[in-house]
């Protein structure tokens, strides 16, 4: 539910390569599903073109290095959003401090 946003006891993430497809089979699982007594309510969001990154981990290289899936996990966050490294604190107000690589790191 976190990574999808999904607030729903139930739900189903269709995957696919156009959008288009996606489209129309979330709304025929919606007109199938409607048409059943059990099911209360069904509802097809429509569908955008999210952002999304998928790392796919070579073990065997990770290992070399002596890193664990952890730690390449952990990389790719820091280099994507940064990681809050403490918090500095104004009276009652507090703000955390994030590290983030360089913007040009990645291209250079």
């Amino acid at each position: 539910m976190a990574l999808t946003g999904i607030k729903t006891p139930v739900g189903m993430k269709i995957q696919g390569p156009s959008l288009e497809g996606i489209q129309r089979l979330g709304a025929a699982i919606q007109q199938v599903l409607s048409q059943t007594s059990q099911v209360r309510s069904a509802f097809a969001e429509h569908v955008s073109q999210g952002f999304y990154v998928n790392i796919d981990t070579n073990r065997t290289e990770a290992a070399k290095y002596g890193l664990t899936i952890a730690d390449v996990q952990q990389a790719v966050a820091s280099g994507i959003g940064g990681m809050n490294i403490g918090e500095n604190i104004e009276g009652r107000e507090r703000y955390p401090m994030n590290v983030r690589y360089d913007a040009t790191f990645a291209t250079t």
